[in-house]
């Protein structure tokens, strides 16, 4: 989905020197995102900012988990393009791992029954995990990666401030 001068709200334009400006604002992040960026057109950075050339824009969260970056490769229609991240772990599972080969038959026998692991003993045991057993924890990564094409993050909004002429 395209950037729409209508995402970008709060602003405020301040003189910094002749012909140079700071913008600020609020942008609310697009309902469905476009795949490797948002492109930031001519015509909404002069329409909504004022501004003919954009040299730099900072973003800061204000609502929601998403961050956003400018990376500022300019064409002849845009100013560069306006990216999306959201930080998490990364991809990761978690195993159930029960020791085999550790008593003899028949003495501690499991027992499988729908989504219930049983034992013959009338008391519940509790693994916390660790090489005896028990749930192990893969670590994973606290990354931050772009989110994915087509995902909702109208929910979030970002505060800028962008300098330009």
């Amino acid at each position: 989905m395209a950037l729409a001068a209508g995402d970008f709200s709060s602003i405020k334009r301040t003189g910094l020197s002749p012909g140079r400006w700071m913008v600020t604002g609020v942008w609310t992040l697009p309902a469905s995102y476009t795949s490797g960026g948002e492109p930031l057109t001519n015509a909404i950075v002069a329409a909504k900012l004022g501004l003919k050339t954009v040299d730099q824009i900072i973003f800061t969260p204000k609502a929601g988990s998403a961050t956003a970056t400018f990376d500022g490769t300019s064409t002849s229609t845009t100013q560069g393009k306006l990216h999306v991240y959201q930080s998490g772990t990364g991809a990761h599972t978690h195993s159930f791992l029960v020791k085999g080969g550790t008593a003899a038959a028949g003495t501690d026998a499991l027992n499988i029954k729908a989504t219930i692991i049983g034992k013959e003993a009338a008391t519940d045991a509790t693994n916390t995990g660790g090489t005896n057993g028990g749930v192990q924890t893969t670590t994973a990564a606290n990354t931050s990666t772009e989110v994915v094409a087509g995902q909702n993050l109208g929910t979030n909004t970002v505060s800028f401030i962008a300098y330009g002429s």
